[in-house]
């Protein structure tokens, strides 16, 4: 029974990734593994797997929203911070009927935290659940779809008509820290301390989850214990244990449905509750099947759960103490002892909850701090015993007795910062994809399978690509632009870093890119260079280049920092790149100051518009087999003249899906399908790589199914419909 609901877990956390084809071989698998698990019971995780795959592709589909509107309903799932799931009811436009509806939608919120079970009234722009994603990144759009989500909807306005009430801000006192522990909102914290305990590993603090669930059930049954012993004088054989063990559960589950009942704090909700109950039977829990127990739980609720950040690294923290913690230290030897034996058997928790978490790291952040260990062993006594039980009672007690706790919270929380920041802040970027994750996770947990460790380097070392062909990837970065350019014998030059500000820098970290040969801002519009920054700050940069007419000062600032030599327009003619530049010397617009550039016979044109076009055409000579429409498929880009002069054999749209701007435009469409040129766009088809030389092929890459076979230009243009390429078949 226990392999089969491990199983259920698994087959949960990978339905997200598994198209709904293969369930026919799964299920085929099913069939076979019942038959021949009689005589080997560890098959049975099969058939949980195969369930548990069945169960997270299934579920209600719910409605497929456009533009502002009005939805009510009930939170059932908080996904994060900023997003909650909503089982909707009714919903409708502006000025419009109600019209009722089944299924869920994401609300993305920025004011008022939602908690669960609160009936709401939203209102707000409606957008496809997908988002842009880049090769080997968490995909929060796939999750949506899984869940049957289909709309997305960024509020303007929220009212909660019923259920739990989170506490305001406004009514917070003392310092964010003090909020943040008590809420898990860190919002009102300074972005420094943020930071601080982030590079020293202590960011877990400020989430609501074992920690705070567990001192308050204990805070609450210990002090129902001490309220009861004048009792004994009544009762000699005193309290039952339950009584107080009830009042710890009516605490906890309080405080987390106060919280907001986020993933971490319902984990830690539950475990306490079983532990409770078994602890009351006079049984001793067993910690591992307390987590299986609570994991099944919770997908029972929320199918999906598993694939979220917050679960996987509540569980693989919990997983990690129980699994790696017994084999780094020997438990009979410094079971007990004097303060050495703590501060290791201390130290030795840390790491196995870090290792334990590193498979959910390494995938969604990428981020780990090499001293978090000891920076916990001094972090952890200071937040349990003193912070957070002062930040409880602050935001519990009325306002006049808040100011003799407030007095000690800020002494011991000076101490707890001075503390941090003697501490050394080195962190290390560990960077993986999904598998790569599930590969770590099993050489974590199964360490003794020697040959499972063999075979997953071998696989890791022949999964790294070695590009040895000129390639131009346009990567799929929503609404914006960015392209990554790999030479032969020379580090990749970037091209624009898209609006986000991290997950280029993600991607590049995945590839294992450390150093690149050149930064090119084609100019300064924030949807081209918002991710260029972390990547100047983070990675070896050999020379910027940047466009435009001065929108990206703050550029050339931080690489004046951080001594990168930068180039403009008027360097073109003293300086060399494995690429060709072009720019207007007199430029009229920003747009029209954007650096052009040809890489082999690829041409990406920034945000040019027909005039910036025009121009070019008669000072640059070029030679393309593919452009990238300048202004993302603008109507203003794109001149019939420009299309007869280049004559490409394949156009590129970089744009997201169904964004405000109709990009790329219908009437670019037109001039394209008119002149028989294959359009492929990021928003449909993902981040498109294009291999020119020796013949031109084109690739495509979907999270879901990973990168299509390779194109050619007339099979792109054999089927006008592109039925074979359509987003739900690659």
């Amino acid at each position: 029974m226990e392999r089969l609901l491990w199983g259920w877990l698994l087959g949960l956390f990978i339905a997200v990734f598994i198209p709904r084809l293969s369930m026919l071989l799964l299920f085929f698998l099913w069939i076979i593994v019942v038959i021949v698990a009689r005589r080997m019971p560890t098959l049975w995780v099969v058939p949980g797997l195969v369930c548990g795959v069945a169960v997270g592709q299934g579920g209600a589909v719910g409605p497929e929203l456009d533009g502002y509107v009005h939805v009510r309903g009930r939170v059932c799932s908080v996904v994060g911070r900023s997003e909650v799931s909503l089982c909707a009811a009714d919903w409708k436009v502006t000025g419009g009927d109600w019209k009722p509806t089944m299924g869920r939608v994401s609300v993305v919120v920025s004011r008022a935290p939602l908690s669960l079970g609160t009936n709401v009234v939203v209102a707000g722009w409606a957008l496809p659940a997908q988002t842009s994603v880049l090769p080997g990144a968490p995909d929060y759009g796939q999750l949506r779809l899984r869940a049957g989500i289909r709309s997305r909807i960024i509020a303007h306005d929220v009212a909660a008509v019923a259920g739990w009430s989170r506490p305001s801000r406004e009514r917070s006192a003392g310092s964010g820290l003090l909020w943040a522990l008590a809420t898990g909102d860190r919002s009102l914290m300074p972005a420094s301390q943020v930071a601080l305990f982030r590079q020293t590993g202590t960011a877990h603090l400020m989430a609501v989850s074992g920690l705070h669930v567990g001192l308050v059930g204990w805070l609450v049954s210990g002090l129902m214990r001490l309220c009861c012993r004048p009792f004994v004088l009544i009762k000699p054989q005193g309290v039952p244990l339950g009584l107080s063990a009830t009042a710890g559960v009516v605490a906890v589950v309080a405080y987390t449905g106060l919280v907001g009942a986020p993933a971490s704090a319902c984990r830690a909700a539950l475990m306490f509750c079983a532990w409770s109950l078994l602890s009351c039977w006079g049984r001793r829990p067993d910690p591992r099947r307390c987590l299986l127990l609570v994991g099944v739980a919770l997908t029972i609720v929320d199918p999906m759960a598993m694939a979220r950040v917050s679960v996987q690294l509540s569980f693989g923290a919990v997983l990690g103490i129980c699994v790696i913690y017994p084999r780094l230290i020997d438990v009979e030897r410094w079971g007990s002892g004097g303060p050495l034996a703590w501060c290791l058997r201390s130290v030795c928790i840390s790491l196995s909850a870090m290792l334990g978490t590193l498979p959910a790291v390494a995938w969604w952040f990428q981020e780990i701090a090499v001293w978090g260990p000891l920076a916990n062993l001094l972090a952890i006594p200071i937040v349990s015993f003193c912070l957070v039980p002062c930040a409880l009672l602050v935001h519990a007690s009325p306002i006049g007795a808040w100011w003799p706790i407030l007095r000690v919270a800020d002494n011991v929380e000076w101490l707890l910062i001075t503390g941090l920041e003697c501490i050394p802040q080195w962190v290390c970027h560990p960077a993986v994809g999904c598998w790569g994750a599930v590969g770590l996770a099993v050489v974590l947990f199964l360490p003794n399978r020697i040959e499972t460790i063999i075979l997953l380097l071998t696989l890791i070392i022949g999964l790294i690509e070695q590009p040895t062909q000129r390639r131009v990837e346009v990567l799929d970065v929503g609404q914006g632009s960015a392209a990554l350019i790999h030479v032969p014998a020379t580090d990749p030059l970037l091209l624009d870093g898209g609006p986000s500000r991290t997950s280029l820098l993600a991607l590049l970290r995945r590839r294992r890119i450390h150093r690149l040969r050149a930064v090119i801002a084609s100019h300064g519009d924030s949807d081209h260079i918002n991710g260029l920054f972390q990547v100047i700050q983070s990675l070896t940069v050999d020379e910027l280049w940047v466009g435009g007419l001065g929108k990206a000062d703050r550029l050339r600032e931080e690489a004046a920092r951080r001594s990168i030599p930068v180039y403009g327009c008027e360097s073109l003619r003293n300086r060399s790149l494995p690429v060709d530049l072009w720019c207007d010397r007199a430029p009229t617009s920003e747009n029209d100051a954007s650096l052009v550039i040809q890489a082999g016979g690829v041409v990406l044109l920034g945000d040019l518009s027909s005039i910036g076009e025009a121009k070019m055409m008669e000072e640059f000579p070029i030679n393309a087999s593919v452009v990238v429409l300048g202004h993302h498929g603008s109507k203003a880009s794109t001149a019939p003249q420009t299309l007869h002069r280049l004559q490409p054999r394949v156009a590129i749209a970089s744009a997201a899906l169904r964004n405000r701007y109709g990009h790329p435009h219908q009437e670019v469409r037109d001039r394209l399908h008119l002149k028989g040129i294959p359009l492929l766009s990021t928003a449909e088809h993902g981040t498109i790589d294009i291999r020119p030389t020796p013949s031109l092929q084109v690739r495509m890459h979907r999270s879901i199914t990973g990168w299509s076979r390779w194109f050619s230009p007339d099979e792109l243009q054999r089927d006008e419909r592109q039925t074979e390429i359509q987003p739900g078949r690659i």
